[in-house]
């Protein structure tokens, strides 16, 4: 289908993965921070997660959306919010969300920027805000 992005990594199955620049596969399966690189410059490119319909019908491809901590019952997640606030969806099943949280809980801040919209479905892409 032309003039459609690609998709984005999957790895596992169908979980997107976070790209994080300065790592590399050390070979035990998961991205090592190569020496001298910053943990926290993490790339996002993903579909979001639980996303809310009713948020999802005010929003426009090239929108910015914050991404921050949220908790409920004790469980924290990433979730992505439009300038007003309103949680669009959240980041959930990605490889390198725990250092994403880690992050974020250090005052990073993190901007993605919706890439596709579907029916239910939201692409973000983005890092962090220098």
């Amino acid at each position: 289908m032309a003039g459609k992005s690609p998709k984005p990594q999957v790895q596992h199955g169908s979980i997107p993965k976070v790209k994080r620049p300065g790592f590399s596969n050390g070979g035990g399966g998961g991205d090592t921070p190569e020496e001298g690189s910053d943990p926290c410059d993490i790339v996002i490119e993903a579909d979001l997660e639980s996303v809310r319909a009713d948020v999802l019908a005010t929003v426009r491809v090239g929108e910015a959306l914050r991404v921050e901590i949220f908790e409920q019952g004790g469980i924290p997640s990433a979730v992505c919010r439009t300038a007003d606030g309103s949680p669009v969806g959240s980041l959930s099943a990605l490889e390198g969300l725990t250092q994403l949280m880690r992050c974020l809980r250090n005052g990073v801040i993190y901007m993605v920027t919706i890439t596709e919209l579907e029916a239910g479905r939201c692409h973000v892409r983005g890092t962090r805000v220098p």
